[in-house]
C-alpha cells in the first residue's frame, strides 16, 4: 500500500464516521462528487452495522431533542 492510497483510505474512513457529506469528501479529496458519493456508498455496503447505527442515532436525535456522548453529555440540536 503506498501512503497516497492510505491516506485516501483515511479520509473515507473518518470523513464517514464522522458524517462527512458527498460534497465535503469531494472537495477534500479533490474528486467528482459522483465518485466520492460512490465512496461512501461503498463504505456503508462494507460496513452496514455502521450505517445501521448511524440511522438509529439520527432517528433517536430527531425523536429526543439532542445525542449523547460516550461520557453521558448531552449535546442539544435545533
Amino acid at each position: 500500500m503506498t501512503s497516497e492510497l492510505r491516506r485516501r483510505a483515511k479520509t473515507v474512513n473518518f470523513g464517514v464516521i464522522y458524517g462527512i457529506s458527498g460534497f465535503g469528501l469531494s472537495k477534500t479529496m479533490n474528486v467528482s462528487m459522483a465518485e466520492a458519493t460512490e465512496y461512501i456508498n461503498k463504505f456503508f455496503e462494507k460496513y452496514s452495522r455502521v450505517k445501521t447505527y448511524y440511522e438509529s442515532i439520527l432517528e433517536k436525535a430527531r425523536q429526543t431533542g439532542y445525542v449523547e456522548t460516550f461520557f453521558g453529555r448531552r449535546r442539544y440540536i435545533n
